[in-house]
């Protein structure tokens, strides 16, 4: 088995396909013994099992280690139970299964939770944070993510909290053509991510979560709310001395003032936004263009 696994190793590396493909028939044959014998060593399992992974199948490497898990439980050994799931989570990442990892990391939350194992806790929920995600489970990411926020927030480690609030607002965001109540959550997540990042003087945070907020409210014809959330934006991006970020929440407002009819407060906003522009060098001719046609047309 372990010469099987070097070769395969080797095999792969210098991507001699036929080799490989010869190695993992080789091992398939082995593993079809070892389960008709109802093999019980758990060296030879786990042998198996890396040599699936020399190969470079992981799908197959799977059903090892799901060997293993069974012998480690039955022996009641904690540790190697421990290690044999954080590899199959591994495993299952690895070929983007995201149901099956999310199924083991669970598993080793809830191990984790029972044996009071904070670090271990917080660190398998935000490896399921990842895999929600990444597996377009909004519910499931919503849950880990308030989790996580409540660990945060328990410990006054408040600094993590303002990007947590920021996704799950996101998350909301997306299940609102599904049940139009999230929409609510999405505002207040967007607006308590803002708020602790202003306390915490994280502008750069607290800006992004207010262009997510104006863009909501501008989504549901909110344009007031939109204009307020965007005076508050203004002394962020002041407060975080982001030039770029004025010219740009300047132009917005032009634009939502155009939408009020409010000619005179899209022209102020537009000329607030020339001066930056001016500064930077950049989409001077665009402010110039806005603020010429907005005074030809109220002349």
């Amino acid at each position: 088995m372990q010469a099987l696994s070097r070769v395969g190793a080797i095999a792969w590396q210098e991507n001699e396909r036929e080799q490989v493909m010869y190695i993992t028939q080789r091992l398939q044959e082995i593993e079809k013994q070892m389960l008709k014998e109802k093999s019980t060593d758990l060296q030879l399992w786990r042998s198996l099992g890396e040599a699936y992974q020399n190969v470079r199948i992981p799908k197959l490497a799977v059903g090892a280690y799901e060997q293993i898990l069974t012998l480690v439980r039955q022996q009641k050994d904690v540790n190697t139970e421990l290690a044999t799931l954080n590899t199959l989570g591994e495993l299952h990442l690895s070929w983007f299964d995201y149901s099956q990892a999310a199924k083991t990391y669970e598993e080793l939350l809830n191990l984790a939770i029972n044996r009071g194992d904070r670090n271990n806790e917080l660190a398998y929920l935000q490896q399921l944070a990842y895999i929600y995600e990444q597996g377009k489970q909004p519910r499931q990411a919503i849950n880990v993510l308030n989790k996580l926020a409540a660990i945060y927030n328990r410990n006054k480690n408040l600094t993590q909290v303002p990007a947590l609030k920021i996704k799950i607002a996101e998350n909301y965001q997306s299940l609102v053509r599904e049940n139009p109540n999230f929409l609510q959550e999405a505002f207040n997540n967007y607006q308590e991510a803002y708020v602790i990042a202003w306390k915490l003087e994280q502008y750069v945070a607290a800006s992004e979560a207010l262009q997510k907020l104006i863009r909501l409210y501008r989504s549901q014809n909110q344009i007031n709310e939109a204009l307020q959330a965007s005076r508050i934006l203004l002394e962020t991006e002041t407060l975080a001395t982001n030039l770029y970020g004025l010219m740009q929440t300047y132009d917005q407002m032009g634009e939502m003032y155009l939408e009020k009819k409010e000619d005179g407060k899209a022209l102020a906003a537009f000329e607030k936004g020339l001066e930056i522009a001016r500064q930077l060098k950049h989409q001077e001719t665009y402010f110039a263009q806005k603020i010429e046609t907005l005074s030809k047309k109220n002349l």
